[in-house]
């Protein structure tokens, strides 16, 4: 069958009266009929109703799709079409072009919404401008003769402006000039008469008066085969002489010319083939070979990927660069009109050690189970893969709404809130209403964004009260003409935020960029305090300095990874930092203020299986070794602490399956174990420990917020201790009950700063001494804090 790009595969394609009519495996049929030009007039699909075999045999709708494409208008002399998409419940989208009289399209448009681009054509009917960016700024593009672009210039993007030339060799010259028509930022391509790149000439980040230049080498057939690149080691890559397929792939970075197996060049190999098993199966192969050092292929780590190929419902088995295994199998029903998919994790005697399982109907997720092992996760999306639902077993249920034009324009949580957001021109968002639809009594609080005419936001303030709009949140933002952040002011006078109106009381953070490369060369806070920052010629930061002088400069090996770090201008009082590493990238040594210390790796980990201090006196953690269990590739099994001989301490982790969640934490014959058969935000609703017999359980609320903590002696047990908690409507924590009845009562301004915090006894008297209060400025920095006193008086601390 024909394999489609959301995975989907086609049992049968038939043209019927000129309609192409698919069905996928899972019996889901889809009609396209065709147009008078050949192309597809639309998109037609029966309402489908699967039938899931989860606990709950969920069933899972899918909207009939009903697409009708160009219909034709006229106004003006200019013809015009309308695509117009209906789906079983009559949810609508629309997009519109239009062409002036001479079949040009001169303008497209979202239903509903002003233009999303006009085009306007020249004599030569060249496209000559174009607006667009949300209506927010205009771009105006220019050509040559030939239909290359010139120019592009306005206030809607950073200004390029492009010259071509052919040179002597037959070679052509393309340079940009990145702000302004003199712009000190010039990049010059160079490229071959067909296309391909041969160089790139830009300025020297550590030097701009300077140029820094790329080379690209091709081999016969027109593939990168090496890349010279400032202040790195090349990269180089070879390709198989028989299937074309990528080779070997790495750096050079002994220099020597070549990727030779027996150095310490980073070096991987990929290939891909075909293989038939002991049925008669075919498998597609993917594996990479990476080196970890110069033992060649006894100490490679391989990454594979095997998939069947001739049966509709494949199995792929993954080993990952850690070793860890997984085995994907998938299933497909055409009576219930689904796909399950069930990926297990496996050891090396291929048990399963987790296991998640996901359901999908027409190419797209209907359901799957939690990662915590209990209970199932279920997805709805509408007839263009909107997601609109999502049903989780613990969280709750959240909602998505969208308008014709496809934005999503209500978002419904599982607390009761709601945001609602506004939109300016096609996708700009300008607004965000959270609200409690539950309780009008509630006060509303917006957020508002602003934006520059390239689209950057560059106002906000949030969350202020439609009952207080004095006190929100207000940042302004500015950017320079290439886009990059230049200055940031946060605003305090509460007196004049209301409204849209902006006061001079404001602190301010700047940020300066070199003219030609583009790259931060100082930030200057509200004190005037600056860090500068220079760079080196791979555009890496060299060095920073710090507003008191003290400087940190940076070294980096042909990887480009971070060798050393050392310290100037600080008295000598900060020590420098060293690392080494592998051929696979990871550290392998780190010298530092603690002493040198050693890292070592199983095949394949990026994790360390043990870490290893030297045993010199003067090293702070002197002959230390913390060891970790790998012995089950891709997680954790513990963890061992030694000195010499000696073992300090020993912890063991357990895992349940198969949903692979922390079953048990073992240290010192003591352990703790966690219950998972209620979940309670993401964690276990129960932990006993061994030995003293504690046991600790968590209880949510209607929301599925952690609603109570309690601790017993034992399961059996009365309650030692105990917390039970209350939220007010916008999801903070309001009171926190204690066993004995005494309860803490939390205040909130309308930004949800805490303002108060007040113990009372179980008849709801104040406690003496037990109450605090506390006041912030407009931007949310704390003014002051005060306690009241056992005499019944405050003092501020």
């Amino acid at each position: 069958g024909l394999r489609t790009l959301d995975d989907r595969i086609i049992t049968n394609r038939e043209i019927v009266d000129e309609v192409l009519i698919e069905t996928d495996a899972a019996g889901i049929m889809e009609a396209r009929p065709y147009t008078d030009d050949g192309g597809f007039s639309g998109t037609f699909r029966p309402a489908v109703v699967a039938t899931l075999d989860d606990p709950d045999a969920t069933e899972v709708t899918i909207s009939e799709l009903t697409t009708i494409d160009r219909t034709y208008v006229l106004d003006g002399g200019e013809l015009g079409y309308v695509e117009t998409t209906i789906d079983g419940e009559g949810y609508r989208r629309n997009d519109i072009t239009i062409r002036d009289a001479l079949g040009r399209v001169k303008e497209m448009r979202a239903f509903g919404q002003r233009p999303l681009m006009n085009k306007g054509y020249d004599t030569a009917n060249r496209v000559e401008n174009t607006f667009t960016h949300n209506y927010l700024g205009t771009i105006t593009t220019t050509r040559y003769r030939d239909g290359l672009v010139k120019s592009e210039t306005g206030d809607g993007a950073v200004n390029r402006f492009y010259e071509r030339e052919i040179q002597s060799d037959g070679t052509v010259l393309e340079t940009t000039y990145v702000g302004a028509e003199d712009s000190p930022m010039k990049i010059e391509v160079i490229r071959s008469i067909d296309g391909r790149t041969l160089s790139v000439t830009k300025p020297d980040p550590a030097n701009p008066s300077q140029t820094v230049v790329t080379r690209y080498f091709h081999d016969a057939v027109g593939r990168i085969v090496r890349v010279e690149t400032p202040g790195r080691a090349d990269a180089m890559t070879d390709y198989d002489s028989v299937t074309g397929d990528l080779g070997v792939q790495g750096t050079d970075l002994d220099e020597d010319g070549n990727l030779a197996p027996l150095s310490q060049d980073p070096r991987a190999e990929s290939s891909v083939f075909y293989e038939k098993d002991a049925n008669d199966v075919w498998w597609q192969v993917q594996r990479r070979k990476s080196f970890v050092d110069d033992q060649g292929d006894s100490t490679a780590v391989v990454e594979e990927s095997r998939r069947t190929l001739d049966t509709i419902d494949p199995v792929t088995w993954v080993t990952q660069a850690d070793g860890s295994r997984y085995r994907v199998t998938q299933s497909t029903n055409a009576t219930a009109h689904y796909v399950k998919q069930v990926i297990e994790q496996l050891d090396a005697t291929d048990s399963v050690l987790s296991q998640r399982t996901r359901w999908s109907v027409a190419g797209r997720s209907a359901a799957e189970t939690h990662t915590t092992g209990v209970g199932i996760v279920h997805y709805t999306v509408n007839a263009w893969c909107d997601l609109v639902e999502v049903e989780d077993p613990h969280a709750g249920v959240t909602r998505w709404e969208y308008d014709d034009s496809g934005r999503m324009w209500r978002t419904s949580l599982p607390d009761g809130r709601s945001l609602t957001y506004d939109f300016f021109a096609v996708s700009t968002l300008v607004e965000q209403v959270e609200e409690r639809a539950a309780d009008a009594a509630v006060p509303t609080r917006v957020t508002r964004y602003g934006y520059d005419a390239m689209g950057n936001r560059t106002d906000e303030s949030s969350p202020y009260s439609t009952t207080d709009r004095d006190r929100g949140y207000r940042i302004r933002k500015t950017f320079n003409t290439m886009g990059q952040l230049a200055s940031l002011k946060t605003y305090r006078a509460s007196a004049t935020l209301a409204g849209n109106t902006w006061s001079d009381d404001f602190d301010e953070t700047t940020w300066t960029y070199d003219s030609a490369t583009g790259l931060l060369t100082s930030k200057q806070d509200a004190r005037g305090r600056e860090t500068t920052y220079t760079y080196d010629s791979a555009g890496r930061v060299a060095t920073r300095t710090w507003q008191r002088g003290a400087v940190t400069s940076y070294d980096y090996d042909g990887l480009g990874r971070l060798e050393t770090m050392s310290y100037s201008g600080d008295g000598g009082v900060t020590p420098g930092v060293s690392y080494s590493y592998d051929r696979l990238g990871r550290v392998i040594s780190t010298t530092d203020g603690t002493g040198e210390r050693t890292t070592s790796y199983s095949l394949g980990e990026t994790n360390p299986s043990e870490v290893l201090w030297s045993n010199d006196a003067s090293t702070l953690h002197q002959g230390l070794s913390l060891t970790y269990d790998t012995s089950t590739p891709g997680r954790a099994g513990g963890w061992t602490l030694s000195q010499g001989s000696t073992d300090l301490a020993e912890v063991s982790y357990g895992y349940n399956a198969p949903s692979g969640t922390l079953q048990s934490v073992s240290l010192g014959g003591r352990s703790a174990t966690y219950d998972w058969s209620q979940v309670v935000t993401g964690l276990p609703g129960s932990v006993s420990y061994s030995g003293s017999g504690i046991v600790g359980t968590r209880t949510p609320d209607p929301l599925g917020r952690l609603g109570s903590i309690s601790w017993k002696g034992s399961a059996a047990g009365p309650i030692v201790s105990s917390h039970s908690y209350t939220h007010n409507d916008w999801g903070s924590r309001a009171t926190a009950e204690k066993e004995d009845g005494g309860t803490w009562h939390y205040g909130y301004n309308a930004r949800q700063e805490v303002t108060s915090a007040v113990k009372k006894d179980a008849a709801d008297i104040a406690l003496p001494g037990r109450s605090t209060e506390y006041a912030y400025d407009e931007i949310g920095n704390r003014l002051s804090h005060q306690e009241r006193l056992l005499d019944g008086t405050w003092a501020e601390t």
